[in-house]
């Protein structure tokens, strides 16, 4: 028996340390959960280093070996949440792959996820939530929202993209 076995842990984390925490306690034992936020996710997403981006809009699409990763470690008490509102938010609102053709769950099935649920309503989310905190994993859930305009549109400046970065960490500027 793992030692945080039977523990539930609801992770609202965000950057590198939090998630790299939860990632810890899963492997401890816990049932971590990771909750993001609607439409943007973790803010961790929005960081670009050297022109590689970490986590962008959407990981599963911008880090593909994220779900193999994930996938193959096989850690039974991970639950992996996608929020796909189908737009790069913080560029203006442009379409992702998966306002096309791309399915995110048929992606994380092929990179050997065994639970695999892709849900386009609250109830249908409902019912995967439960299915995934009472049963091994892991598991990875594709949430489809009902797409909503972004406000502004089009580029942000780069001042604008560094305030916005250091507001929230928190950093005065």
């Amino acid at each position: 028996m793992k030692p945080l076995e039977g523990l539930l842990v609801l992770d609202m984390s965000q950057f590198l340390a939090g998630p790299s925490a939860a990632l810890r306690l899963a492997d401890l034992g816990a049932r971590v959960v990771k909750i993001e936020r609607p439409v943007t996710g973790d803010l961790c997403r929005q960081l670009y280093i050297s022109n590689l981006e970490l986590d962008g809009d959407s990981t599963p699409l911008m880090t593909l070996s994220s779900l193999a990763s994930e996938a193959w470690r096989g850690t039974r008490n991970l639950v992996h949440i996608v929020w796909d509102n189908r737009s790069y938010a913080i560029t203006g609102g442009q379409p992702t792959a998966t306002a096309f053709r791309t399915d995110l769950a048929a992606m994380a099935r092929g990179a050997g996820y065994p639970k695999v649920e892709r849900v386009e309503t609250l109830a249908a989310f409902q019912s995967a939530a439960d299915r995934a905190l009472s049963e091994p994993g892991p598991w990875f859930i594709h949430c489809l929202m009902k797409d909503k305009p972004v406000k502004g549109g089009g580029l942000p400046s780069p001042t604008a993209i560094k305030h916005r970065f250091m507001d929230a960490i928190g950093a005065h500027h």
